[in-house]
């Protein structure tokens, strides 16, 4: 999962993080529980840089700022979408955002297994010499790769490796 609340502890505990605007921690916006979502009652003149963006979901307007190195501020966050409205301040630093494009061959499981075979095999590489024998499901009983699956945890079994 997203880890949400893990990521935002360990980032309390750093000296150098505070919330930015249009996060629940910063003052000025305005958390409206029943709506599910954070409405930023006043920009300062001048926001402050966003370093660092976490969403459960992409949000392809700050990919695009990110790499048009464009400021943006954060003015409503809800728990379908977030808006932004271009920033003065001009960039400078780092700035990380938890998405990046192709990132679902790293956190989907069925596409990392994919991604490791496929490079394995490029390579004249047994897989799973590497890796952990995976099997990857998609019709449940129904997938051709269901009956390898059952084949190899009987050998296993009769080995007596379960």
């Amino acid at each position: 999962g997203n880890n949400h609340g893990l990521v935002r502890s360990l980032l309390k505990k750093r000296s150098e993080w505070s919330p930015g605007i249009g996060d629940s921690g910063h003052s000025s916006g305005h958390l409206a529980m029943s709506g599910k979502q954070l409405l930023v009652s006043k920009l300062p003149p001048e926001p402050p840089l966003m370093n660092l963006l976490w969403t459960a979901w992409r949000n392809s307007t700050y990919m695009d700022a990110l790499s048009e190195r464009s400021n943006l501020c954060l003015t409503s966050n809800t728990t379908r979408e977030i808006q932004f409205q271009p920033s003065p301040v001009p960039v400078s630093g780092l700035r990380a955002y938890n998405h990046f494009d192709g990132n679902s061959a790293l956190c989907k499981k069925c596409e990392l297994r994919e991604s490791m075979v496929a490079y394995y095999h490029s390579i004249g590489r047994n897989p799973f010499d590497c890796v952990p024998l995976t099997y990857v499901l998609h019709q449940g009983i129904a997938d051709p790769e269901f009956k390898r699956w059952q084949e190899a945890f009987e050998s296993q079994k009769v080995a007596g490796k379960n």
